[in-house]
């Protein structure tokens, strides 16, 4: 299996958005690294780093002189955009009130192929909203062994919801409610009995992603963490 790929989807007004959460960004001495580690690249690191920064500098400076777009085979491109306005056509243009952004633009060799991917889709509806899963103080972890907090607001169970959890890509991908015994609530926070997850003791569930999915009135929450020193 390749990455493993948390998507939270929430309301922004009146559309629904999506976002990769917990990923990084790698700097610019990473980056070279792994380019060298792929054979795509040869050479001293600070070199092809110095060339690299000097050929995006180069395409800046090439937008600034002559207002044309730049592009790095198919993989890339930078645009001078525009931003602010005219009141009206017949304004006299001032700099003070146009101004020139650039606008990276990925090309057709960026698609990136996601079919190794791992992905967990994570987010909510209605007033119900989760905003933590942990065992302890490390939020988005949680140890076998010891009870389980679900953190969040709305989330007090009442008579017909429920909780599930699964384990992707294991024997327990398939939604397992967990038994209201195990079960104690109130409005911002749900604790779940380490007994409900004695089944994923194993070793072979250790660093797994674990989803919780809760149906709480006519709402509904995702969220996922990781499986710790599971014995």
């Amino acid at each position: 299996m390749g990455a493993k790929i948390t998507i939270e989807t929430h309301m922004l007004g009146d559309k629904r958005v999506s976002q990769i959460v917990g990923g990084k960004t790698l700097n610019d001495d990473e980056t070279v690294q792994e380019a060298l580690d792929y054979g795509y690249v040869t050479g001293k690191k600070d070199l092809i780093r110095s060339n690299a920064h000097g050929v995006l500098k180069s395409m800046l400076v090439g937008i600034q002189k002559d207002g044309n777009g730049r592009k790095i085979d198919e993989f890339f491109s930078l645009q001078p955009v525009i931003h602010g306005k005219l009141d009206d056509i017949t304004d006299d243009i001032s700099k003070d009130q146009i101004g020139v952004g650039v606008k990276a633009r990925a090309l057709k060799q960026l698609t990136i192929d996601t079919s190794d991917w791992d992905i967990t889709v994570e987010g909510s509806t209605g007033e119900l909203n989760i905003t933590s899963v942990t065992t302890g103080e490390e939020s988005g972890q949680i140890m076998i062994g010891e009870a389980v907090h679900i953190n969040g607001s709305g989330i007090q169970l009442g008579e017909g919801d429920t909780v599930k959890y699964y384990v992707p890509d294991t024997e327990k991908s398939t939604p397992t409610t967990i038994s209201a015994e195990y079960l104690t609530s109130d409005a911002t926070r749900i604790t779940i009995a380490a007994g409900a997850f004695s089944e994923l003791s194993g070793e072979e569930y250790a660093g797994k992603t674990i989803v919780f999915d809760l149906k709480i009135g006519n709402s509904r929450a995702v969220k996922s963490a990781t499986i710790v020193n599971a014995e």
